[in-house]
C-alpha cells in the first residue's frame, strides 16, 4: 500500500442563498484545493464527490463527473459517493483508497450539500431517506423522531440517573474572505431529575 498525504485544501463559504449549483460550489473548492497543493490540474486523475440529497432536492444525480467537468477536470475518473451524513467522509476514504491502492497519484475529493433552497418539508423528507425508507421514513418517521425513539430506548435500557449532566455546545463559524475559524464553546450543567 502506498503512503497517502493530504497536500491541499479548499473551501467555499457556508451560507444560505448562494444561488450556485452543487457542481459550481464543488468546482470552486476543488480549484482552490488544487491551487493550494501547488499542482497542475492535469496531475489530478480522479475526483470523488460526496453527496446525499442532490438527486432529491436538486433533481441532479451523478455529481462526480459534473463536478469534475466544472472544475476543469473533464475526462478524469469520477464518482459520487452517498453515505447519508457521512458522504464527505466516505468520499475521502474512497480517495484515500484510490491513491493507497496505486490506481491514482493525485485525487480530488469534495463533499457538497445544499438544503436551504428547498422547503422544510422536502428537506425533512429527503433527510428521512438516510434511514430505512421502507420501514421508517415511508411511515412518517424523521431524523428527529428516530433520534427521540433511540433516546427513549437508551433511557429505558440504562435508566435515568438522579443527576443528569447536560452538555450545551455552541458552534460559531466566523468567515472572512477565504479564511474560516470554528469556535466551539462547551458548557456543562447539572440538572436534577
Amino acid at each position: 500500500m502506498k503512503e497517502v498525504y493530504l497536500i491541499g485544501t479548499g473551501q467555499t463559504p457556508v451560507s444560505k442563498g448562494l444561488n450556485k449549483s452543487n457542481r459550481a460550489l464543488a468546482a470552486e473548492a476543488v480549484t482552490r484545493a488544487i491551487h493550494d497543493a501547488g499542482l497542475e490540474k492535469n496531475r489530478v486523475t480522479a475526483l470523488v464527490a460526496g453527496n446525499m440529497m442532490s438527486g432529491i432536492l436538486s433533481k441532479q444525480q451523478q455529481l462526480g463527473p459534473l463536478c469534475a467537468d466544472a472544475a476543469g477536470l473533464r475526462g478524469v475518473e469520477a464518482a459520487t459517493v452517498e453515505s447519508a451524513c457521512a458522504s464527505g467522509a466516505a468520499a475521502t476514504r474512497w480517495g484515500f483508497m484510490c491513491v493507497a491502492g496505486g490506481f491514482h497519484n493525485a485525487v480530488a475529493v469534495c463533499g457538497v450539500e445544499q438544503m436551504t433552497h428547498a422547503s422544510k418539508e422536502d428537506t425533512t423528507t429527503a433527510l428521512a431517506t438516510a434511514s430505512d425508507w421502507e420501514t421508517e421514513g415511508g411511515h412518517g418517521e424523521s431524523f428527529i423522531s428516530l433520534n427521540a425513539k433511540l433516546m427513549s430506548l437508551y433511557m429505558k435500557e440504562y435508566g435515568y440517573r438522579r443527576y443528569h449532566a447536560w452538555l450545551a455546545v455552541n458552534l460559531r463559524l466566523r468567515c472572512s474572505g477565504d479564511t474560516c475559524t470554528v469556535i466551539l464553546d462547551v458548557h456543562m450543567g447539572v440538572q436534577e431529575r
